[in-house]
């Protein structure tokens, strides 16, 4: 699931990246961010400090300092790698974002159109990279579904998986016509019962971008069967 998205984007011509991810392991706050770069195997990804800084300048209220959610977060790491290799002679940067849950939105069936910060985040990251003049291409990052005994549930997920395809289609159909607010509607409306990661990032990316119809590239279903578990994922790309 991962070359098809990668591969789209591969004759863009982008000079920085907008990367949005699920934040797992940090909550200090509903959106966190990083001046720091990320170094791999295949070298150094720079972090654009100096849109980073703009953004916390132009938001009407503060974002959390702490971002020591970045330091074990895999969600934009594993990305990283990608980029580095596929665009090893390019000069470009990243603007690394990460998004913590909407369980509280999710559970009020509020939609995060609605929540100030959420809003205004989302309108503010628009004006930043507009005005940069940069050429951005956004790249998000997060799961579908994760089902099973070892997220929870007291059934093991091997039972459903083809009603989770099913289900997961029709996430991946609202999410691929691009509009915020059927994407945030599709999972809410049962509550988020397949406890879908990719939630609060997308939602970013759709809020901010309002992309249009999407294209679904790819679809994939992990069956832990020694956990009686299981985590779905995919794959979507957007075209101006």
């Amino acid at each position: 699931t991962y070359a098809p998205p990668f591969h789209a984007i591969r004759d863009t011509d982008f000079d920085l990246v907008v990367h949005i991810g699920t934040s797992h392991y940090g909550w200090q706050d509903r959106f966190i961010l990083t001046n720091k770069h990320f170094t791999s195997p295949l070298g150094t990804l720079k972090t654009d400090v100096a849109l980073v800084d703009k953004l916390r300048a132009e938001l009407p209220f503060e974002l959390t300092r702490n971002d020591i959610a970045h330091q074990p977060e895999h969600s934009l790491e594993l990305h990283h790698v990608f980029l580095q290799h596929l665009f090893a002679n390019r000069e470009f940067t990243v603007l690394p974002i990460l998004v913590t849950s909407f369980h509280d939105l999710v559970s009020k069936q509020r939609n995060p159109e609605r929540d100030d910060k959420v809003k205004t985040f989302c309108e503010t990251l628009k004006r930043v990279i507009d005005e940069s003049g940069r050429k951005a291409v956004y790249i998000v990052s997060g799961d579908l579904a994760h089902i099973g005994k070892r997220f929870g549930d007291q059934w093991n997920a091997e039972e459903f998986l083809d009603t989770l395809r099913q289900e997961d289609y029709e996430v991946m159909d609202a999410m691929v016509r691009g509009k915020s607010y059927e994407y945030f509607t599709a999972i809410a409306n049962n509550h988020d019962r397949r406890r879908i990661c990719g939630l609060p990032p997308v939602y970013t990316m759709l809020q901010t971008l309002n992309p249009g119809k999407g294209i679904a590239l790819a679809y994939e279903q992990w069956n832990d069967s020694p956990t009686g578990s299981a985590v779905s994922y995919g794959s979507a790309a957007w075209f101006d």
